[in-house]
Parts: C-alpha cells; structure tokens; sequence
C-alpha cells in the first residue's frame, strides 16, 4: 500500500520528529503556506490560531530542514496549491489528529485518497485545547479492577464528597489516601463562604467553561485538600489522590509540588492537559472507567 505522511510543521521539536521517525518508512509532504491561507480563506478558526503562532517558521525553511535531516533516506517535499494532486499517486495519507489537520482534509478532500489520522499530542491545537475528554493518561482501570484491589471506596468517597459541592456549574471531590487508608477528603467550595454565590453570584458565569479560569471565588477540592493537609501537618509526599474530575493546571501544579505520586480520576475534563506536568514529575495519572 502506498503511504505518505502530510504534516503541518510549525516549529522544529523532537515531538515532530518523534512522530516522522514512528512513520519512517514513508515518504513526507509538508504542507505549505499557500495551503494554509487558503484554508484561512474559508475562515476556519483553526487555521486563525496557526498563523498566531509566533513560534511558526514558513514551511519552506522547514522543508529544506527536514530535508538536511533525512539526506538520502526519505523524500521530504513541500506540498503546494499547485501540486495537491501528485497526492492522488498515494492510497493512504497519515496525519496528525488535530482541527488543522482536519480543515486541510475537509477543504481538499476531493483531491485526497483514504485519510487516517494518528491519535498524538504535537503542539496545543484548538481541539486538544478544548476537548474535556483530551486526556492521556498512563493507565486505564475499570471499576471492578480496583474493587479487586480494595480501591474503589475512595472512587466513592470522592463522589460521595462532590455531592456535598455548591457550586453550580461542576461538583467535584477528593480524597488523599496512603498506605491504603484514607487520610482527608475534600470538595470544590466557594469563599468566603459556601453560600457567597448566592450573595453575589459567580464571576464564573461571564465566561465559557475553561476561560479565565483563575477568576473564580472557588476552592478546587484539589488544592483545598493539600492546603488542609498542610495545616493538620500531614505529609502528602507519596500519598495517592481519588479525584471525580481530572484536575486543571493550578491543581497539578500543586498536587506535583506537593510529592503525590499517582492521581485516579473519573471524569476527563480539562481545557489544558495537565498531564504533562504531571508526566515531567513522575506523578502517574489513571482513568477509572465504570
């Protein structure tokens, strides 16, 4: 079967080059501007995003870098509006599964042959941007798999402890567990008081789910657990944490700085991955399907 690689190659990083090396039998097309403006032209939203990027190099300079890279062992070509159809000698093209990548398919799929789009992480496209179900993780477990192991009861707990939630929009608890045992449990509040949105009203509700995040009166149930740890004096290093929704950046942040070594979650929203700031400090991340 005949295969090629169309990739859009914004900044040159070992991510990209991760993903031509996985694929490396195959020949590459970059895809070049023209063929973004053009995409820009039908006001994908996508290809906006693309030409903000201030990192982004022109695919030419990252064609003739690509092909100083692979000299004599792959063909590297810039694929332009006016060769799109030397595509059609292929059965298969492989690309990346990101919005961009989609809108080229989407504007050009009369000149395409059979598209397959690679599940990878790359750079922080719109649509891993905002998918809440965006979440690599490094294990996946089922519920009865952790009853097997004794685990599950903190996976209750925590939703037990999300109930006890005001907030309006997403309920979420949390557990600290080590050892096997549990330690402290926690849900989102609201400050200074629980009832403060009905006082005032939430400042939330100005702005769609994962906008300004940090203007919130709100305690996450994660960063309000490792704060009361902190004042009852117990050592969160090593701990595991149960949590009902995958936590936002400001809670890894801490939960990573804090010495937790592995998060389960349940429901997989975030606007930003976290993972990978979970992934540089070692902290395993787990997804409880039920």
């Amino acid at each position: 079967m005949k295969t090629v690689i169309v990739l859009y190659f914004p900044v040159i990083h070992k991510g990209y080059l991760d993903f031509l090396d996985k694929n490396c039998e195959y020949p590459v097309f970059v895809i070049g501007d023209d063929i973004i403006h053009e995409i820009e032209i039908i006001n994908e939203e996508s290809t906006r995003s693309v030409l903000r990027d201030m990192r982004r190099l022109s695919q030419d300079d990252i064609t003739r870098y690509l092909q100083s890279v692979y000299l004599d062992t792959r063909s590297i070509s810039t694929l332009l509006l006016d060769n799109i159809k030397r595509i059609n000698k292929y059965e298969t093209i492989i690309l990346p599964d990101d919005s961009f990548h989609r809108s080229f398919v989407k504007r050009f799929k009369e000149d395409l042959p059979t598209c397959i789009f690679e599940n990878c992480f790359l750079r922080w496209d719109r649509m891993p941007t905002l998918n809440k179900d965006y979440v690599i993780t490094d294990l996946t477990i089922s519920d009865l798999d952790l009853r097997k192991f004794g685990l599950f009861q903190f996976v209750e707990r925590a939703e037990s402890e999300a109930q006890r939630s005001p907030d309006w929009w997403r309920q979420v608890g949390a557990v600290l567990v080590k050892d096997g045992s549990q330690i402290l449990t926690a849900f989102n509040q609201h400050l200074p008081t629980e009832l403060e949105t009905y006082f005032s009203g939430d400042p939330r509700s100005n702005f769609n789910a994962g906008e300004y995040i940090e203007l919130s009166v709100s305690a996450h149930a994660e960063a309000g657990l490792i704060a009361l740890a902190a004042k009852k004096g117990i050592v969160t290093k090593e701990c595991e944490l149960f949590v009902t929704t995958f936590p936002c950046p400001p809670c890894a942040i801490s939960i990573t700085l804090s010495g937790i070594k592995r998060v389960f979650f349940v429901e997989g929203y975030s606007m930003i991955n976290s993972v990978e700031i979970f992934k540089e400090y070692g902290v395993e991340v787990v997804r409880v399907i039920k």
